[in-house]
């Protein structure tokens, strides 16, 4: 098995150079709209999270516990099998959401119907690509990740040349690169895992339930931008979008951590060892520096990268980077408990922060916009890390509660 340093490098390069095509293309994309269809833009991007989450059920996190456990375990073949169904269904109800918004208020919408392609075909790369990790293979998830966002770079840039709408032109990239992405890993995880009908299911729902509900608490987040957009208006919804989606590359780093560190400590049943725990340690120091800088330089570059227009942007992007040292923190330690078999309170915890959210939200975005949307989702991640850090030290691993069985 290729180590965690290994995984972790692999992983961390490959969506970091991914996240940053997929921010030089919304850089490009926003400077084409300007602010308020931008807004519209990244609302929807937002929502897309939503029928991703809903349809995942949890076998993303699922895949990649059990194939760590038990690598012959016909519980990720029937799981990938489902997944790829969820994906369809995905698909479909995101269309239906997107034509009924174009339909009934803004015939805009109608430039992002290819998103709809995207949703599915995303999520069912992303799941698949979990086999891969859990197998020690993340250079090949890396591969596929870096080729998927290059290619929705070189599409859209290509549009726009030929005048292409700008949100047409993203969506419509969007949609057939992730979905060659889809076939291609598709084919390389079918060599990796013996084939198996689709039963039992129930029982597999069932196992999936405590990621499922992690992750839907935790994508509430998600509809940051369209919750700002309703209660803000577009341009702010456009500020906060600049702010908040141009960042995610920085959160690249300690999700990949998380993502490798998931299976490695389901194979120790959550033992985690004094230099592992020291690395993540120092790995936090370090993004809290790194964040510190980007912020105070933000009045500089935010003008230079995305014009003067996004000036508005500024204040939000700063309170949004201090929280991302918050956020950090819990993705690894998510990653800690389910290691250790208390999936349950991690979506316990992940409801509770996210209903802060959404109750902060409400109150400070009709005042203060784009600025209460950012002191919201860091509040958010400040209240996320802090319960998760006092449920690891509440509890150690152990042997007999972690090893959980895998099988069917």
């Amino acid at each position: 098995m290729r180590s965690v340093k290994f995984q972790f490098a692999w992983v961390s390069a490959g969506r970091l150079l991914g996240a940053a095509l997929q921010a030089l293309t919304l850089v490009l994309v926003a400077r084409r709209l300007g602010p308020e269809e931008f807004g519209l833009l990244g609302a929807v991007i937002a929502a897309a999270m939503i029928p991703q989450v809903v349809c995942d059920l949890g076998l993303g996190t699922l895949i990649l516990k059990a194939r760590a456990i038990e690598p012959n375990n016909r519980t990720v073949a029937v799981a990938l099998k489902l997944n790829r169904v969820t994906s369809i269904v995905g698909s479909l109800v995101f269309a239906v959401g997107v034509g009924a918004l174009a339909f009934f208020f803004d015939s805009r919408f109608y430039w992002m119907l290819p998103l709809a392609v995207w949703v599915g075909a995303e999520k069912n790369a992303d799941v698949s690509a979990g086999v891969l990790i859990a197998d020690g293979r993340a250079h090949l998830s890396s591969v596929l990740l870096f080729g998927r966002r290059a290619m929705i770079l070189l599409s859209t840039i290509g549009f726009l040349a030929l005048d292409f709408n700008a949100a047409f032109a993203f969506s419509l990239a969007s949609a057939g690169s992730s979905l060659v992405a889809a076939v291609v890993t598709g084919v390389l995880v079918s060599k990796r895992v013996q084939p198996a009908r689709l039963g039992g299911v129930r029982r597999l729902l069932e196992r999936a339930r405590p990621y499922w509900i992690h992750s839907m608490a935790t994508q509430v987040r998600s509809v940051d931008t369209l919750a700002t957009a309703a209660l803000a208006g577009p341009v702010q919804a456009g500020y906060y979008t600049a702010a908040s989606r141009v960042t995610n590359p920085l959160r690249i780093v300690p999700t990949s951590l998380a993502a490798v560190l998931l299976p490695e400590l389901a194979r120790s049943s959550g033992v985690m060892s004094a230099s592992t725990r020291k690395g993540i340690i120092a790995l936090l120091i370090a993004l809290g520096g790194l964040f510190a800088v980007l912020a105070a330089g933000a009045p500089w570059y935010v003008p230079l990268v995305l014009g003067s227009a996004y000036d508005g942007a500024i204040l939000p992007l700063q309170i949004v980077l201090i929280g991302l040292v918050f956020g950090s923190a819990a993705s690894m330690l998510v990653s800690v408990l389910q290691a250790r078999g208390l999936q349950a309170s991690v979506g316990r915890i992940s409801i509770g922060s996210s209903l802060v959210y959404l109750v902060c939200l409400a109150v400070t975005a009709p005042v203060w916009g784009a600025t209460g949307a950012a002191l919201s989702l860091s509040l958010s991640f400040i209240v996320q890390s802090l319960l998760l850090l006092t449920r690891t030290l509440r509890a150690p691993s152990r042997l007999n509660r972690a090893r959980e069985k895998v099988s069917a």
